[in-house]
């Protein structure tokens, strides 16, 4: 899920749906047990044992403010060899490096005793954000999974991770977009990657579309600060939620009319 900005702060320790326990000392040491749900935000520190479970304490990861955040950049190959003088994901790669990211890339991944899927799926997990490069090529199919691609699979995953999606999608009525015929066109699987960019599109998410590489850095840039913005004004949102309420002065109650004297059933007055 992409930062909405809702943030609910709860007096509680049940666990909500979609929600995340923090411990009875909050981030900004404020005591008290509360639950936030924040989509996009990360609470990064020790681990500390709750009622509910485990959470993440002290801190806001990827929340601004220089925060270097783990972007991971899906793709297929067409997409990383064309335009052949400035290609579209180094077009991406130059954009999250000039915002002061890390990039992760599944071709720079090392040597291991693990399924490729399962490697994939364990490093963007790992990451704080998710950005979609999608053409219209559906990419290899997971070796144990013939059914989705890998770049379908990344996705998923990155929902189900519940990272910020921002996902950019190759103009098809466009003139030129720099790719060779031969590369654009998926005579196998060109139905499957139809219905995926659909399904992405259908998807809640705001996609943006870019017929040059230029054009596409500009876009992811952009997005990227966006998102830097609106995770730095929720973070200060739960700072401004945690502080407590100052004091109140107690003040004597005063009646404009005083109230009558009380006195026994049945008894006389002096009169």
């Amino acid at each position: 899920m992409s930062v909405a900005g809702s943030l609910f702060l709860r007096r509680a320790f049940s666990r909500i749906p979609g929600t995340g326990a923090v411990s009875p000392r909050g981030p900004s040491g404020i005591d008290g047990p509360f639950l936030v749900r924040c989509s996009g935000l990360r609470w990064v520190g020790d681990w500390r044992l709750l009622p509910v479970g485990m959470i993440r304490l002290a801190g806001l990861a990827g929340s601004g403010g220089g925060a270097r955040w783990r972007v991971f950049i899906s793709h297929t190959s067409e997409l990383r060899e064309f335009p052949k003088e400035a290609s579209y994901v180094a077009a991406v790669e130059r954009a999250v490096a000039a915002v002061g990211h890390v990039i992760v890339d599944m071709r720079n991944f090392p040597a291991a005793d693990q399924a490729p899927a399962d490697l994939c799926a364990e490093r963007l997990r790992g990451c704080d954000v998710y950005i979609g490069v999608l053409g219209t090529r559906y990419g290899s199919p997971v070796r144990d999974k013939q059914e989705v691609s890998y770049t379908e699979l990344e996705f998923d995953t990155a929902t189900k991770a519940d990272l910020d999606r921002l996902v950019f999608l190759l103009d098809t009525d466009a003139d030129d977009v720099g790719i060779p015929p031969s590369r654009l066109i998926d005579r196998e699987f060109g139905g499957r990657q139809d219905a995926f960019r659909r399904r992405v599109q259908d998807s809640r998410l705001v996609t943006q579309s870019f017929a040059g590489p230029d054009a596409l850095q500009l876009l992811v840039e952009r997005s990227l600060r966006d998102l830097a913005d609106t995770r730095a004004r929720i973070g200060s949102g739960i700072a401004r939620e945690q502080v407590p309420a100052e004091p109140q002065p107690v003040r004597a109650s005063k009646f404009v009319n005083p109230p009558p004297a009380w006195r026994r059933p049945g008894s006389r007055t002096g009169r």
